[in-house]
């Protein structure tokens, strides 16, 4: 099993960037060939399953939030030039709801199965659907990249993620890989069912067999920093590019 299950995170989120870069090169120079912006989808479903990993291990929440949106942020003009499009909110923003919703079913998780008392278990378990109605009023006012289900998308690999959850067999295998996938799977069809790319959407099913070859380990290599600059910085390489070919033409 070991040796098939050879991709680290970090090799997962390379092929993911490579993807993404496919989709925004068929974006901004060939926007009627489908087919590239059709394979780019690929890179979502991986993005958001090693963002669910991220927040299993990751300690700092609060700071790993304000990181994602504050750089979402600043990543907008960017994006927006990029797609013509001021009024869509880059995937970094989308991430930083996501991440919102997954440490409130943390939270949720927390409380439900510790020794509490029987009103904070209460408040813990009702704050988290009160939050999931909240990131869908949001989805609904501000166009937000993949909507609604591409906020929730990276809480489905997290829904039975055994941090606070008793041990036991049943968590167990509920919390493996197989099933964190199978439930990332499951998710991804109501973002393929309702895209505008209609059947091609469902190319971002390739990143399944793809996550099967992930071992679970972060790799050698730490390019936390390199993904978060590479997202800006080849969408104004790739839009230079556009500009320079448009005036040579």
């Amino acid at each position: 099993m070991a040796k098939i299950r050879f991709l680290n995170g970090t090799a997962i989120k390379l092929i993911a960037a490579l993807f993404m870069t496919i989709d925004h090169i068929g974006l901004l120079f060939f926007p009627r060939l489908l087919v590239l912006r059709s394979i780019g989808r690929i890179s979502f479903p991986l993005f958001a399953y090693m963002l669910a990993e991220g927040c299993h291990y990751t300690k700092n929440k609060a700071n790993h939030f304000l990181l994602v949106f504050c750089l979402g942020v600043l990543f907008q003009i960017v994006y927006g030039v990029a797609t013509g499009d001021m009024s869509e909110y880059n995937i970094f923003l989308t991430f930083s709801l996501s991440i919102v919703g997954i440490y409130s079913l943390q939270y949720a998780k927390e409380h439900l199965f510790s020794k509490g008392k029987p009103f904070e278990k209460v408040v813990a378990t009702v704050q988290f659907p009160a939050v999931i109605v909240c990131l869908y009023v949001l989805s609904e006012k501000f166009s937000f990249d993949y909507g609604f289900f591409g906020i929730l998308l990276p809480l489905f690999p997290s829904l039975f993620d055994q941090r606070y959850l008793p041990e036991n067999r049943v968590t167990k295998l509920l919390s493996s890989s197989p099933v964190k996938i199978l439930l990332l799977a499951i998710g991804l069809y109501f973002i393929c069912a309702i895209s505008p790319f209609g059947k091609n959407a469902f190319y971002a099913y390739i990143a399944i067999p793809i996550l099967l070859l992930y071992n679970g380990t972060k790799g050698k290599w730490n390019l936390k920093y390199f993904f978060y600059v590479y997202y800006p910085l080849h969408l104004v390489l790739l839009q230079g590019i556009a500009m320079l070919t448009f005036f040579l033409n």
